[in-house]
C-alpha cells in the first residue's frame, strides 16, 4: 500500500482543485458533527465533490450512528468512504456494509490512558 494523504475539511472547488493538484488522496468533509462549525454545508460539499476525479476521492467524515442514515447520507452526497468518529455498535457496522458493501468504512480510533 503506497502511502495516502487526507486533508479533512475543504471548504470551496478552489481548494479542492488546489488540493489536487497537490497530490493529496483523499479530500475529507466532515459533516453533521455534534460539536464545532462544519466547513461547508452538505449542499456546498455535494457541489465540491461532483468536480473530485480519480485517482482522487471523497470521505464523508462524520458521527452518524445509524446504518440507513450513513448510506442515504453517502448516497446522496456521492461519496464510497466514510469515516465515523462517534460510538456505533458493531451490529449498526455490519447493517451498514449489507446496505452498501461497496462502502469504504474508516473507524476513528482515540488513543487515550483508558482504552
Amino acid at each position: 500500500m503506497k502511502n495516502l494523504i487526507q486533508i479533512a475539511g475543504v471548504i470551496d472547488k478552489e481548494e479542492a482543485e488546489m488540493l489536487m493538484n497537490a497530490g493529496v488522496d483523499y479530500l475529507g468533509f466532515p459533516l453533521r458533527l455534534p460539536v464545532n462549525k462544519e466547513d461547508s454545508t452538505e449542499e456546498e460539499a455535494a457541489e465540491i465533490i461532483k468536480i473530485i476525479t480519480p485517482p482522487h476521492r471523497a470521505v464523508l467524515i462524520t458521527y452518524l450512528n445509524n446504518a440507513e442514515e450513513i448510506v442515504e447520507f453517502c448516497r446522496r452526497l456521492n461519496v464510497n468512504i466514510v469515516q465515523l468518529h462517534g460510538k456505533i455498535s458493531g451490529e449498526e457496522l455490519e447493517k451498514t456494509k449489507l446496505l452498501n458493501p461497496a462502502l469504504e468504512i474508516f473507524k476513528s480510533l482515540v488513543v487515550a490512558e483508558n482504552n
